[in-house]
Parts: structure tokens; sequence; C-alpha cells
């Protein structure tokens, strides 16, 4: 706002060089650049001036990502500009698993969400025969959703039109893990005394209120970017969290205005404004989920949770929360592989035995299942039980260096 007023450079310089610092956190937010372009150009001066601004936004984006993207070459060996997982997100967001509504799981993900990217690769590398960098997975779950997309075109239409129902709405759908969690490092995450309903809704007319000055374009510049940035995968809690704040600049600019045309006893004015927010309001407070989906995606969440605490060796932080996800009327198959873990590491091996069987039951490509189904069997005694667990599992899935090592170990 303050170059396109001052015409100062350096201003635009920083903006960029704080937003390339962005996208190496959030990648998915490379979004936003068409729009900020967009902005620079509706802020005036013609199409020289908006490219001659962009081009100092990009300077400043290329200072703090272009040292990441050498990282990658000289490092990784993988040119990459920042990270090579958005192949594998655009495949979880269309393949016959996922939802509308939340995240799903691919059937490839045989480790739980923080191994996503590693399960990714290692499932392209089986599926093309050979070894593949990081980068060429990314391609090639590209390709395979760009398939899936072209041949299941009412479906794809029906997740979009999913997706774009929920971002609107007033429900805060947790990520991986609950908001619990977090909260013990800033008290903040999870409280929220305005919804997102009401702040979308002052937001909205406010950027209405202000449309006649050039410089407010910047704020739905963002939000759109966000929103575009986000809307073909899933609506999680973290990813429309830029968009709340140009929304909160914009009922700033609502509640100025109404206070205005109150001042100026224009109450038919004031009540045109405030019937707007009501009506924005009354789009975005309608339940997105059902009672079921709510619950399973409740108790997914305490359960990762609870695999958090697991992984801090608190074991009862983690009962706590496994107690929370087990009640949930529809738990998910996850939770039995959690609570296994669970079990295991408080030294109640037959009921993580229990728990594995009914996991094992529907899925035996888990690699962390087999594993522990082998250490646990070995533990008491049944060796051959165990290297037979690990022996059918490398048949299915030979390049698994973990699986290996652990039937070395029992050879």
């Amino acid at each position: 706002q303050r170059h396109a007023r001052s015409g100062r450079p350096q201003t635009l310089f920083v903006a960029g060089l704080v937003f390339g610092l962005v996208l190496l956190v959030r990648e998915n937010l490379l979004a936003l650049v068409p729009f900020l372009a967009l902005f620079l150009l509706a802020a005036g001066g013609g199409v020289a001036a908006a490219a001659r601004r962009t081009g100092i936004l990009l300077l400043g984006v290329a200072l703090a990502v272009l040292p990441v993207t050498a990282r990658n070459c000289l490092v990784g060996g993988d040119c990459v500009l920042v990270a090579a997982s958005g192949g594998s997100n655009l495949f979880m967001a269309f393949n016959e698993r996922s939802r509308g509504d939340s995240f799903v799981q691919p059937a490839f993900a045989r480790s739980g969400p923080a191994r996503l990217t590693e399960d990714s690769i290692a499932e392209a590398a089986r599926l093309a025969g050979r070894p593949v960098t990081a980068s060429e997975a990314s391609r090639f779950w590209s390709r395979e959703a760009l398939r899936y997309v072209l041949d299941h075109p009412s479906r794809t239409a029906g997740l979009l039109a999913q997706r774009f129902w929920v971002s609107l709405g007033n429900d805060e759908i947790s990520g991986n893990y609950p908001h619990g969690f977090f909260s013990r490092l800033n008290p903040l995450i999870g409280f929220n005394p305005l919804c997102f309903g009401l702040i979308l809704a002052f937001g909205v007319v406010g950027w209405w209120c202000a449309r006649n000055d050039r410089g407010t374009l910047l704020f739905p510049a963002v939000f759109f970017g966000t929103w575009v940035s986000f809307l073909p995968f899933w609506t999680l809690d973290r990813f429309r969290l830029p968009m709340v704040l140009p929304l909160i600049v914009g009922s700033l600019f609502s509640i100025r205005e109404i206070g205005r045309r109150l001042g100026r006893r224009d109450l038919r004015g004031a009540g045109a404004l405030c019937l707007a927010v009501v009506f924005v309001l009354a789009v975005s407070l309608p339940p997105r989920l059902d009672a079921k989906r709510r619950a399973e995606i409740a108790g997914l969440a305490y359960a990762r949770g609870a695999d958090l605490y697991l992984q801090e060796g608190d074991l009862p932080g983690a009962g706590a929360y496994l107690e929370v996800a087990r009640r949930s009327p529809s738990p998910l198959l996850e939770t039995s592989l959690i609570a296994a873990r669970y079990f295991a590491a408080a030294g109640q091996p037959e009921d993580a035995l229990r728990e594995l069987a009914v996991f094992r039951a529907r899925r035996r490509d888990v690699e962390d299942a087999e594993l522990l189904q082998a250490r646990l069997l070995a533990a008491r005694g049944e060796r051959a039980a165990a290297r037979a667990v690990l022996e059918e599992y490398l048949a299915a899935w030979p390049g698994s260096a973990r699986a290996t090592q652990a039937l070395d170990e029992l050879r």
C-alpha cells in the first residue's frame, strides 16, 4: 500500500522478502503471486508501473527463496524451488478415497502423517520400478491426480463444490492433531471468541464499503489468493488462517462505516449494511459436517495427539487422549494402530496385539503395524512367526529398509 501511494520501492521489496519467508513454511501460498500482481496493476499507473512493482516484489521473494533452492540443488541433489510435496498433496486431494469435507490419508500412507512425503516417494518408486527423486515423485503423483480428474469429472466437480462450501463455513476443522495439544505451547491456539463466520460476514461487507480506495484491494487479493491455494486440496484450520487477517481488516472497515452512517443518522444505510452482514453470516453458520463425520475427525485428531504424546514419552498424556479418541461413536481404523503403540509402550503386549489384530484384519500394507507386530511376537519368543510377518510384508514391499533390517536382526 505504501509503495503504491508514495512510489517508494524499498517498502515493496521488504514486503516481497517477508512474503518469501512465508513461502518457506507454506509453499502453497505461491498462488498469491498473481493476485498480488493484479493488486499492483489496480493500484494505478498503468501496465509498465505494475510490471516494475511486481518485479521489485519478486526480487524480495527471490532473496528469501533462492538460497533454499540452491541448497536443495547442492545438498539434496534435487533442484526444487522450496519443497517437492505438491504432487503427493494433489493426489491426496483427488483419488478414490478423497473427501470434500476433510483430509483422508491415501492408501500409500503406511506410517502416519509425519511420514507422508517419505511414503509418497517410496510408493512412486515402487510403481515406477526404480528409485525416484522427490521431484520425480511429485510429478508422478501430479500425473496420477490429473488422470483421476479426467477419468472422474463428476466426482471431481462434487469434491470441489463441497470444499468450496466447507471453506466458507463456520466449522473449524482440525488438521492432523487437536488444538488442545498445541495450546500447551501457545494458549491462543484453539481460543476463538469471534467465530469465523462473524469475521467473514463483517470482512466481506467492509471490503465493499472500502471499494473506492484502490489500496484496500490488497486485502481481498490476499484473501482470494489464499483461498485458491488450498481450495483444490481441503479446508483445515491452519490453511484457512491466512484468510482471517484480511477479513479482520475488512471487519474494521465495516464497523467504521456503520458507525459513520449512524453518526449521520442514516439509519437506512446502516441497516442495509447490517442486513448484508446477517446474510453472509446466515450462509456461513450452517454446519458443514454431519454428526458422524465430526465425531470421526475429532476422534482421529485426538488419536494422533496421543501419538504425539507417545513420541514425547508422556504415557499419561497419551492415555488420556486415546481414551477420548476411543469414545468416538465411529472411531477410524488408525486409532487401533495408535492404541497398539500405546499398549506396547505401556508394557501391555497382549492388549497391543489385540489392537493390531483389528487393524491388520483390514490393512496389511502399513509398515509401522507390521514392524510392531513382529517385535511383539519376537518378545514373546515367537521368532518364527515374527519372521513370517516381515517376510510377507517384504514380499509385497521389497524396498522397505526398516523391515529388511528388522528381518536381518531376527535371523
